[in-house]
């Protein structure tokens, strides 16, 4: 979902997804060249899917409906992925990789958990005029936490 979405603004094309850029009406010029440009970002996100989900697709009408059906059915937590992620994280050693490699091997875990499992976020804006820095203190925490996995499974030489 994320990839899609980075490719499409990337492209200036998050509007057909986001609303922004509205279906012009019937009538106006624009509306040919508009749903050119819809079918286009259909296609790219439909190209872009597992094929086994594909088929029950191809019914939207409209790149808004395609992405909103994909974030409805599987833009949800994933429990499972999530579990897969942290088991591989769990099993990860240093061996006989140096110490960079070795935290590259934690680095895409890391970062897909983020994006799998993010730091829960204020939706109501009251955030932004929080004295208590609670924000700052959860990810603390979290880099905390990482810093802590990625130690406890150097080679003993590196005992800190």
């Amino acid at each position: 979902k994320r990839d899609i979405y980075l490719a499409l603004i990337a492209k200036n094309k998050d509007g057909f997804i986001d609303e922004t850029c509205k279906c012009p009406a019937k009538t106006d010029k624009n509306y040919k060249r508009w749903i050119r440009c819809d079918l286009l970002i259909m296609k790219w996100i439909l190209n872009s899917i597992d094929k086994t989900i594909v088929d029950f697709l191809h019914y939207v009408i409209s790149a808004k409906i395609l992405w909103s059906e994909i974030v409805e059915r599987y833009g949800k937590e994933n429990v499972v992925e999530i579990y897969h992620l942290r088991k591989k994280l769990g099993v990860v050693t240093q061996e006989n990789t140096p110490s960079i490699g070795y935290y590259s091997r934690f680095k895409p875990l890391w970062e897909n958990i983020d994006v799998s499992d993010p730091i829960a976020s204020c939706s109501c804006g009251v955030l932004d005029k929080c004295t208590c820095q609670i924000l700052k203190k959860m990810l603390n925490i979290d880099s905390n936490s990482k810093l802590i996995q990625f130690l406890m499974r150097l080679n003993t030489g590196y005992e800190p």
